[in-house]
């Protein structure tokens, strides 16, 4: 499969990597809204975006579904992780992460999608110098999420994964108070 998605990788346009490298933070499948607010930028503009994801398309390595009479896109689980894995060669991994969640939690207004992002990515794939940032990132993004919109399995995870970057980071009491909103998630016994 990586053979496959690599020969695919190199027949592509240079702007098509780049959008193809900046999808591969997405969690989960995607609209166009969300992948042109989220990847475009003075590198990489609309129109090229547009043009890059309908070619991602045609050669099957993004997929374009049907849901409600809505077009979302998804990447499969191989081409997203290959897709991060050639982010992260390229050395944008941080910087696509951090456009994806300023958008999601900016015009974007999507505090559940920057939530998604953190929680797949872990901490481990943000630069030490980079993590306060990012969990503060994840505290605005969990303080926006209505709980319906999450599972609460999920919005537990999400707490817990703040709550200890917030304790590694030296701030005990942020951290036990992220502990405390995870803890009042539990269904009772």
């Amino acid at each position: 499969m990586r053979a496959a998605l690599s020969r695919s990788y190199d027949l592509l346009a240079p702007h098509e990597r780049l959008f193809y490298r900046r999808l591969g933070t997405f969690p989960e499948s995607f609209t166009i809204r969300e992948a042109c607010g989220a990847c475009t930028d003075p590198d990489l503009s609309e129109a090229r975006a547009l043009s890059a994801l309908s070619s991602l398309v045609e050669n099957s390595m993004v997929f374009a579904d049907d849901v409600a009479g809505r077009i979302r896109y998804r990447l499969p689980a191989a081409a997203r992780l290959f897709a991060l894995q050639k982010a992260i060669e390229c050395g944008e991994i941080a910087g696509n992460v951090r456009a994806l969640l300023s958008w999601a939690l900016g015009e974007g207004a999507s505090p559940l999608l920057a939530a998604k992002i953190i929680r797949q990515l872990s901490l481990g794939w943000i630069a030490p110098a980079e993590r306060m940032q990012f969990l503060n990132w994840l505290g605005a993004a969990l303080a926006g999420i209505d709980l319906d919109e999450l599972s609460s399995a999920d919005f537990e995870a999400c707490w817990l994964l703040l709550a200890e970057g917030l304790e590694h980071a030296g701030e005990p009491l942020r951290a036990s108070a992220a502990r405390n909103c995870a803890m009042a998630l539990r269904a009772p016994d």
